[in-house]
């Protein structure tokens, strides 16, 4: 796998899931609405852009403890990726709660929690990204 086309992907999927989130944060589904909070009065590109970025850097995070722990990058397995992105999305959720990094997104973290959700976004992310480039190099 081309680490570099993985991690484009991933921004790509950062930006347009940030995008379908600001759009889904108008309606009362799943309780995405007490992210409106967050978008509202803020670019929508700007904002995608943004997700983009620390998509990215947690995808390169898990590239990296990936390689840490088995010691290559070729022949990703992907169940023990897809374990470790969701930890690392999991970890930076809650530690982007207590840090109150994003304070417009007090309601949703109040409602919903820090973590699982943060932990399913880089999860979703990530295994897209490597199932594009394992059927595109097919």
């Amino acid at each position: 796998m081309n680490i570099n086309h993985f991690l484009i992907l991933n921004c790509i999927i950062g930006f347009f899931s940030d995008i379908t989130l600001n759009i889904l944060s108008n309606y009362n589904f799943m309780n995405l609405n007490t992210l409106l909070p967050y978008f509202e009065n803020q670019s929508m590109i700007y904002l995608a852009i943004y997700a983009s970025i620390i998509t990215f850097v947690l995808a390169l995070i898990c590239i990296n403890i990936y390689k840490i722990i088995f010691n290559k990058l070729s022949n990703i397995e992907f169940i023990y990726l897809a374990i470790i992105a969701f930890i690392i999305g999991y970890i930076a959720d809650v530690i982007a709660d207590k840090l109150n990094t994003f304070p417009k997104m007090r309601l949703f973290y109040d409602t919903v929690g820090s973590g699982p959700w943060g932990g399913l976004s880089i999860l979703f992310s990530v295994v897209l990204s490597y199932f594009i480039l394992y059927y595109y190099n097919k």
